[in-house]
């Protein structure tokens, strides 16, 4: 026997992804063939097995051996139909946890066996048996060859068919295993080929080069987050390609901690993750997947004390200062979670450049610790404008028209014009003159104590607390401190009409007069005005009756409430109230009300209010009111 035929010895790799050439070779020899006459030309056909590497890394192993290298067939031009008495072999094997994909792809675009002097002979085109190869007249010159097994819809079965050889654009899916396969439990593939050719076809030798390439599936993995407390991330399933899982980019949340990433063991706070011998995964990072085992994965949250002030937590998510301050409108809710509780500090507002004492209190929440002071006023052509509380009326030193969403607590891409609402009241008017309406559609008013009265701009406490603990705070005359009362507003003016339209109780005005990154006080829950008393009553204390704030029967009770209220670390000042109906100010030392952002009708809405036979956290009162404005962090 004359024919070519190529073999290459069996190899076997570890490496995680492989790639096998097999040459197929068509000899038509002019000599003696099997021992018939050289009268009668034949065809010898031949598989061999080349090896590629290449890298894989979802994959942990992939192992292939070659037991036999090459497929032969021995027939005749003489039309019959003849089939491989020796096929080529490869035995495979993988430690992947998900098993392998084995395809099979062709040397040229259209599947033909190419001879050395230009002829081919094409490949079938469809899937056949072995029966309707040998008798259909139409498969005549053409070739085929048979997989031991073949993956199809979604299964590998055993396959007794011949096929129509791949190309270089199409490959053929072998097998696809789910699971993986020890040495001891190889794979075994073999691979037969077929040909029914006659005279018409010239003599030469016809060859193809094949690659068999073995690829890890991808990894599964199924991610837990664990001791996140709240904001707890979900559950992360996939598949990985390249051995890698994308964690989750959720930050999960504990007040007064600091999120410092995901450990790989569990920790304690403050533990290192890396001494308990564990890796660091920072939020959206991605954790090493072990392909040779089941990726059923805990990452554990590593929390470190967070900060006792607040500039260093400002400065630890990346914010720049405004001056000498950091600004309020820079505020976020995951800033003020990495805050401690009792940490206070000073934080400027950028658009009349105030500053303002802010505290983290005990219900978990950043408060000013100052009432806000937000000034309209009203310049020489009738615009309005935004100044500071040095500011007089008709001479604004910061000349603020428009109010954004950029620098205030308003619905995002709006604006307000400052135009819109009334000029700070410079003085409280007498009776004669009228108020302000009850209900607030006259529009906002404000009313500054400073434009009325510089030496009243300070509210003397009436508490039991020693300090106020503020940036800004005078001595009054028997020593006690004192601290600015703030402005007061109708709550047109607080909400910045936003309420005008809200007529449904317990319904929360969108936008307020506050910073951005600040709102108003809702009537209940987290962020009110009763959650945060609360925080700081002992058992034998309760606010009562919230919303009717009835007297309380109990004298020295509801001093103790004053108090709490008025004093260290809340420091609610008694700044009074001015009267919508008169146009008048009452209650500087007596009277503390400040407005939540929560309606009770068309014409009312809630607020905290203290006075001298009555305390309440949810009070109704009209929105015609000018009451005190504290913000807390949205």
């Amino acid at each position: 026997m004359s024919g070519k035929r190529k073999y290459q010895a069996s190899k076997s790799t570890s490496n995680k992804r492989l790639r096998r050439k097999r040459d197929i070779l068509l000899d038509l020899p002019h000599s003696e063939f099997l021992g018939i006459a050289s009268t009668f030309s034949g065809l010898v056909l031949s598989l061999l097995f080349g090896l590629t590497i290449y890298n894989n890394t979802h994959a942990s192993s992939i192992n292939i051996t070659i037991p036999s290298g090459s497929t032969v067939l021995n027939t005749l031009n003489d039309g019959t139909f003849s089939e491989s008495s020796v096929n080529a072999s490869a035995l495979v094997w993988t430690d992947n946890y998900t098993g392998y994909n084995l395809t099979i792809m062709g040397g040229n675009s259209t599947g033909v066996l190419e001879g050395t002097k230009g002829g081919t002979i094409p490949s079938i085109e469809t899937e056949v048996t072995r029966e309707k190869f040998a008798s259909d007249a139409t498969l005549m010159n053409k070739w085929g060859f048979k997989p031991s097994k073949l993956y199809k819809s979604g299964t590998t079965i055993d396959n007794s068919n011949y096929i129509k050889s791949p190309t270089s654009d199409e490959s053929v899916i072998i097998d696809n295993t789910k699971t993986a396969n020890d040495e001891n439990h190889k794979n075994t593939y073999t691979l037969a080929l077929a040909a029914k050719v006659d005279n018409t076809t010239p003599l030469d030798s016809y060859s193809q080069t094949f690659t068999l390439a073995a690829t890890g599936n991808a990894t599964e993995y199924h991610i837990a987050y664990v001791d996140a407390n709240n904001n707890m991330p979900g559950i992360t399933y996939g598949e990985s390609t390249n051995g890698k899982a994308q964690i989750t980019d959720v930050k999960p949340h504990k007040d007064g901690y600091v999120f410092g990433g995901w450990c790989t063991v569990a920790v304690l706070a403050n533990q290192d993750c890396v001494a308990a011998g564990g890796t660091v995964i920072p939020a959206n990072g991605e954790l090493q997947l072990d392909a040779a085992s089941a990726n059923n994965r805990n990452l554990y949250a590593i929390w470190a004390t967070g900060y006792d002030n607040f500039d260093a937590a400002f400065q630890n998510a990346g914010k720049d200062k405004v001056g000498s301050y950091y600004a309020m409108q820079d505020m976020t809710e995951d800033i003020c979670r990495t805050i401690v509780i009792g940490s206070s500090g000073t934080l400027v507002d950028i658009r009349d450049n105030r500053t303002y004492a802010v505290s983290k209190y005990a219900d978990n929440n950043c408060w000013m610790h100052q009432n806000l002071e937000l000034t309209f006023y009203t310049g020489t052509n009738g615009e309005g404008y935004a100044g500071d509380s040095t500011t007089t009326a008709n001479s604004v030193a910061n000349e603020k028209t428009i109010l954004t969403s950029d620098d205030t607590d308003i619905t995002s891409g709006s604006s307000v014009n400052i135009s819109d609402f009334k000029a700070t009241q410079n003085a409280a008017p007498g009776a004669s003159t009228g108020g302000w309406d009850d209900d607030g559609n006259d529009g906002g008013h404000s009313f500054s104590w400073v434009a009325y009265d510089p030496a009243q701009a300070y509210a003397i406490p009436t508490g039991t607390q020693n300090e106020y603990g503020q940036n800004e705070y005078t001595t009054s005359a028997n020593g006690a401190p004192s601290q600015r009362g703030g402005n007061l507003y109708n709550w047109t003016m607080a909400t910045l009409g936003s309420g005008k339209s809200i007529t449904t109780d317990g319904t929360a005005a969108p936008n307020s007069i506050c910073p951005k990154g600040w709102q108003l006080p809702v009537n209940s829950g987290n962020k009110s005005f009763y959650n945060l008393l609360d925080a700081y009553y002992t058992g034998t204390i309760s606010p009562g009756n919230p919303q009717t704030g009835s007297t309380i029967a109990n004298p020295s009770a509801l001093t103790i409430q004053q108090n709490l209220m008025r004093s260290n670390p809340l420091d609610f000042v008694v700044s009074g109230v001015y009267n919508r109906s008169y146009g008048t100010i009452y209650g500087r030392t007596t009277e503390g009300p400040f407005w939540s952002g929560t309606a009770v009708s068309a014409t009312s809405a809630r607020h905290l209010t203290s006075h001298s036979t009555g305390f309440s956290p949810q009070h109704a009162d009209y929105r015609g009111f000018g009451f005190a404005v504290r913000c807390v962090a949205r």
